[in-house]
C-alpha cells in the first residue's frame, strides 16, 4: 500500500527512527541511510535513494542542531553519532505521548 505523508510528517518519523537507532548504539550516517531502505522502514521514507540520502543527512543535521544527537568523532571517513540526554528525553516523551495519542485518534476515527 502506497502511503502519502506530508514532508513534515516523514521528517518527524525519520527523527524518531534515527533517535531510536542511536539509543541502541552509536552509528554513522551512511549505515543509517542503508537501513532506511529495509522493508519495514521503506513505507516511511522516499523511495528514491538520492532523496533518502538527503533526507537522512538533513535530519541528522537538524537533530544535531537541536542538541538531540552529537558527533563523537571520525573513524576514517565515517562520522559517528550518539544520542544525547536531550534526545533520550525526546524519545521518552514520544513513547509516553505519541503512542497513546495515536491509539486514541485511531479509536475516534473508527467510531
Amino acid at each position: 500500500m502506497q502511503m502519502h505523508m506530508s514532508k513534515e510528517f516523514k521528517h518527524l518519523i525519520m527523527k524518531l527512527i534515527i533517535l531510536k537507532k542511536l539509543a541502541k548504539r552509536k552509528e554513522y550516517s551512511y549505515k543509517i541511510i542503508k537501513e532506511m531502505g529495509n522493508i519495514a522502514m521503506s513505507r516511511f521514507v522516499t523511495k528514491d535513494e538520492g532523496e533518502v540520502k538527503n533526507d537522512v543527512y538533513n535530519t541528522i543535521s537538524s537533530l544535531e542542531k537541536s542538541g538531540m544527537i552529537k558527533a563523537i568523532g571520525d573513524k576514517g571517513r565515517r562520522r559517528y553519532y550518539s544520542i544525547t540526554k536531550t534526545g533520550k528525553a525526546a524519545l521518552r516523551e514520544a513513547d509516553t505521548l505519541m503512542i497513546p495519542i495515536f491509539d486514541e485518534l485511531k479509536g475516534i476515527l473508527e467510531r
